[in-house]
């Protein structure tokens, strides 16, 4: 049901993000149109570095483990999983056994478009939020008129977006600010028939200067950002620029404001009175299990926290004071 909406026609292309369940793992492999070339499937890095974190217990190699996973640059990245062997073997051969394209940004080939984690599917709460502890009823239809105040938002705001540029705000802001970084970069040596070139990229300090090479006929930069999120890097700008280019060409068309209007397209059909529902042929009935009152408007949760309810930020300073 999940493919045949996700993938409706031939060319579509799905990136799944999930935890590494081996129910999961073995329900996503049993569908074909999920597997390569048509879709491929990701792991959280937020629950690689919590089962990391659960195994070995050390804050800072499960820094080292996040830095590994959001690296997009292969080589950084090999650098810092050697610093996790010299300190601890065991926990490189952990991650060794995990497929590097299925946690990492720098092996990901640009099929997650940056998101590292799940979170991305949590951002629904805000439309939600305040639909808890009600009836069904009063849920059913918090849920479906925030839904359409939503969309009609998203609509007004693809009208705005229309009128100021050709890509959604959060692609034109990341092309802009690497535009403005691209006038620092330097062309050492170009080829016209390949349209290749390396980059010189100059520090105010006039330390930590890097070379990249840039291939816009492949559209990769072995700096790895614009595989990334699929928009062009400043070296790739600057490259494009020497050769008579609009590197704005090479934004992926799901940034484009067509693609952001199609998707909040849908149409919501009018809700009936609840006296012209169909009758059901089940009765609802209240399980008193499922939370358990602890005072006045209190509730005990059932969920079981753990280390992934603490941002990875406050779990490292934590560590870091504890070593003062």
């Amino acid at each position: 049901m999940l493919a045949k909406h996700l993938l409706p026609n031939d060319d579509d292309r799905v990136c799944l993000i999930s935890y590494r369940h081996s129910g999961l793992i073995s329900a996503i492999n049993y569908v074909p149109a999920f597997k390569f070339p048509r879709g491929v499937h990701r792991f959280c890095l937020r629950h690689v570095c919590s089962n990391f974190n659960k195994k070995f217990n050390n804050i800072r190699l499960n820094g080292l483990c996040w830095r590994a996973g959001a690296e997009v640059n292969a080589h950084k990245f090999e650098r810092i999983m050697t610093e996790i062997r010299e300190l601890n073997e065991e926990e490189y051969n952990w991650l060794g056994m995990i497929d590097k394209t299925q946690w990492t940004l720098s092996h990901d080939s640009g099929w997650r478009t940056g998101i590292l984690t799940t979170n991305m599917s949590e951002c629904v709460n805000g439309v939600l939020k305040g639909a808890r502890r009600l009836p069904i009823v009063a849920i059913v239809q918090i849920t479906f008129h925030r839904s359409i105040r939503y969309f009609l938002e998203c609509t007004t705001r693809c009208h705005r977006m229309l009128n100021a540029n050709q890509h959604v705000d959060f692609a034109f802001r990341i092309f802009e600010a690497r535009q403005a970084e691209a006038v620092h970069h330097i062309i050492q040596k170009f080829d016209y028939n390949q349209q290749s070139a390396s980059v010189l990229t100059l520090s105010l300090t006039g330390q930590g200067s890097h070379t990249y090479v840039v291939k816009l006929k492949h559209k990769t930069c072995s700096c790895g950002e614009w595989g990334t999120h699929g928009i062009p890097c400043s070296h790739s700008i600057q490259v494009s620029r020497y050769f008579g280019v609009n590197a704005s060409n090479f934004i992926p068309q799901y940034y484009s404001i067509r693609a952001y209007r199609k998707t909040y397209q849908g149409r919501f059909e009018p809700l009936y009175g609840e006296e012209y529902w169909d009758p059901v042929d089940f009765e609802l009935v209240h399980n008193p299990t499922v939370r358990v009152r602890r005072g006045p408007d209190r509730y005990i949760s059932t969920r079981i926290p753990n280390e992934m309810d603490q941002p990875q930020a406050r779990a490292r300073q934590q560590y870091q004071s504890r070593q003062v």
